[in-house]
Order: structure tokens, then C-alpha cells, then sequence
């Protein structure tokens, strides 16, 4: 199934530059070929919230934490290794097809590795569990890898980008649980608990342009100076959350009677990130090198599908949440 996967990923950057390699176009080629960029969020802030109706028992305070993104073209292949990251963590399909997209001639691509802490304490206020902590201290990495692909108009990088993406994260959440006298349609809450080793991972399709990137990517409309930046990217995805064992034998203990039916839940993932600031370029012989000050906010929920009760001795699990990130943002562009 994997490498069905990796096929269809590297199928569909093939086709798309396949299509931008043929379209005939008069102008000349003036795409620097050489981008690197470095975003720094020093004192990145987290939140997390449940999405379903019950009371929010799980009470979140997190350490401040750095966030950091690499991205870069295809031409400077080995700059993961060099600066201390794996875009292949977690054996992830993004990693490899780009590791293997040099085998099929795509160059028109960008890697973009964002890595960080979420880290703190969280506090269980709900109803009762036997045997089971009042404060939860975690300390996990949040990971996201994007392989852009940057099509061509007119002889010149556009400002958008489409591509593929991969997000993993591991942190408590609470898990609401549902019950029914029987069938689907008849769901009720039961006793809600937490789970302290909750982890999510998933698959994404996502799009968004970035003033910073395109003004490096196209010399010729080089101005210079000091002018504003806005950068977005919105995510739509489907992965798979793991409710761990011990999440499992304390709702079972406090729902007596039922057992969980599922603790691998398809997933949704919807997401967006905004961040915009001031800027200011400069051309450095044939190249550009852009530095930047603004400010970052990301935010995306994780929506469970097959986590209902069916019958009467089932338990069902909802750890659906809503998480977001934000914080004063530093980058540095440089194209050659």
C-alpha cells in the first residue's frame, strides 16, 4: 500500500511538471534556482481545546517553545542532513517522494521542514478516575513536512504554490466517550477521561502563496527596500489518531458494562496558517537576500470518524480537538 502511495505522489508532480516543462512560452528563464529560507518563532504559544459539547475537564499549561521551519529547492537537495533535520521522520511518504523525485526530473519543487516542542503540564478537573494522575507533565515534537510544487506563468514563478503534506503530533487530550441503547444514531455522552499518550498523524493536500518566496524565486521584479509580507497555507487532509491502551482502561473503568470498540480512528485534518509582518530586500550581486519581522498564527482541528458505540455494550472514543500556535515570527530568505 505504501508504495502504491509513493507512486501516486510522484505521479502527480510528474504530471504537473511534465505540463509546465512543455507549455511554450517567449520569455526568457529568470527564476533564481537556489532558495533558502529560515522562519524562527522563539516563544511559540500552543492551545488546545475538545471539539464536542461536553465541559473542557482537561485543563492545558504549556511551556513556551521554539518553532522553527527550513525550506528550500530541489537544487540544494542536502540541506536537511546539514542542518540537523530528517525529512524522513517517522518513515513518512512526503520524505520519500522527495527523496525520489530526482529520479523522475522534477525540479520545480520546495521542502519545507517545520519542527517544534509542545511541552508542559495538563490537569485533569473532570469526573473522577481511579488510579489515575490529577496532572499530566508532556514534553513531545510536533512535526510538519510540505513538498511544494511552484508552477510557471509567462516564463516566471508564480506566487502560489500547491503540493503534499504530512503532520504528526503526540500530546494529552481529553477523550469524551459515547454510549447508545443501541445503534449509531442514538449516541450519548458517557464519562469522559483523558488520554496522556494521544498521537495523531496525517496525509494532506494543501495550497497558499508567500510574498516572501516569490520576490526570491523572480529577480527581474526586484524592487528592494522595505515593503510588507503575507504569507498563507490552508490543509485539508486524512490520517489516523491512536488512542492509547491506558486512555482504553480508564474509560472502560468509569463507563462499567461497555468496552471501546476502536482505538485507531480515521481522522480528518483541516488547517490554516497566516503570518505577515514587514520586510525589507536587498540584491547581493545576482542574488537576493530578504530579511523579515511579523507575526505567526496556525491553527487546525482533528475530526474522528469511526469512534461510535453501536450497541448497548459498546464505548465509543472522541478525542476530536482544535489546536493552534501562534507567535512574534523572524525569517530570512536567500536566493541565488
Amino acid at each position: 500500500m505504501k508504495h502504491i502511495a509513493i507512486t501516486f505522489l510522484l505521479l502527480l508532480f510528474s504530471i504537473c511538471a511534465t505540463a509546465q516543462e512543455t507549455a511554450k512560452s517567449n520569455q526568457e528563464d529568470e527564476s533564481l534556482q537556489r532558495i533558502f529560507g529560515v522562519a524562527y518563532v522563539p516563544a511559540n504559544k500552543w492551545g488546545v481545546y475538545s471539539l464536542i459539547g461536553q465541559e473542557q475537564w482537561l485543563k492545558y499549561k504549556f511551556s513556551t517553545e521554539a518553532l522553527t521551519t527550513y525550506e528550500a529547492t530541489f537544487s540544494l537537495r542536502k540541506f536537511p542532513l546539514q542542518f540537523g533535520v530528517n525529512a524522513q521522520v517517522e518513515n513518512n511518504l512526503i520524505g520519500k517522494a522527495y527523496k525520489l523525485a530526482g529520479f523522475i526530473g522534477i525540479k520545480k519543487i520546495m521542502l519545507r521542514i517545520q519542527s517544534g516542542k509542545i511541552s508542559g503540564t495538563a490537569q485533569w478537573t473532570g469526573p473522577p478516575i481511579p488510579d489515575a494522575p490529577q496532572t499530566i507533565p508532556f514534553n513531545n515534537r510536533y512535526i510538519s513536512i510540505d513538498l511544494l510544487y511552484l508552477p510557471r506563468k509567462d516564463g516566471k514563478d508564480n506566487m502560489f504554490y500547491f503540493g503534499l503534506g504530512y503532520t504528526s503530533l503526540k500530546m494529552p487530550v481529553q477523550v469524551n466517550t459515547l454510549i447508545t441503547a443501541g445503534g449509531k444514531e442514538n449516541q450519548k455522552y458517557g464519562v469522559a477521561v483523558f488520554d496522556s499518550l494521544y498521537s495523531a498523524k496525517a496525509y494532506s493536500f494543501l495550497f497558499g502563496f508567500d510574498l516572501i518566496s516569490s520576490e526570491a524565486r523572480n529577480p527581474s521584479g526586484f524592487k528592494g527596500g522595505l515593503g510588507a509580507f503575507v504569507a498563507t497555507q490552508d490543509k485539508f487532509g486524512v490520517g489516523m489518531g491512536q488512542v492509547s491502551n491506558g486512555a482504553v482502561k480508564r474509560a472502560e473503568s468509569v463507563n462499567p458494562g461497555r468496552k471501546v470498540t476502536a482505538t485507531n480512528l480515521v481522522s480528518a485534518l483541516v488547517e490554516y496558517n497566516l503570518s505577515l509582518g514587514i520586510k525589507y530586500s536587498h540584491r547581493v550581486g545576482k542574488g537576493i537576500i530578504i530579511g523579515a519581522v511579523g507575526y505567526d498564527f496556525g491553527g487546525a482541528m482533528l475530526a474522528d470518524f469511526n469512534g461510535a458505540a453501536s450497541t448497548s455494550s459498546d464505548l465509543g472514543v472522541d478525542p476530536a480537538l482544535f489546536y493552534w500556535h501562534h507567535g512574534l515570527l523572524f525569517r530570512i530568505y536567500a536566493g541565488w
